[in-house]
């Protein structure tokens, strides 16, 4: 009697569990396909990426200018950058 008892259970425990994994992948085949909550979490990634540039606004920025430079005292620094890179600007230079 106690082992048809045990076999019962047994069994009852085996088919609960299949149905048990069945229902988890039923339920994350119904979360990857929901549309409303892909939606939401997309909202919600465009939100945090906001949150992050708006926090960069804050830190220090640092911009480079590639300009010639005055001196205190009023020299000028030409930086012949034009001749260094194409030499007709030398030459048109020259011209002018």
């Amino acid at each position: 009697m106690k082992r048809i008892h045990l076999l019962i259970i047994l069994c009852v425990i085996k088919f609960s569990t299949s149905h048990a994994q069945s229902l988890d992948a039923f339920v994350r085949e119904g979360l990857n396909a929901n549309e409303a909550l892909k939606q939401r979490n997309f909202t919600l990634a465009k939100s945090y990426q906001a949150l992050m540039e708006a926090k960069g606004l804050f830190y220090p920025t640092l911009s480079f200018q590639s300009d010639y430079n005055y001196a205190v005292g009023g020299r000028k620094i030409d930086l012949p950058l034009g001749d260094l890179f194409n030499p007709a600007y030398s030459t048109l230079n020259q011209l002018t």
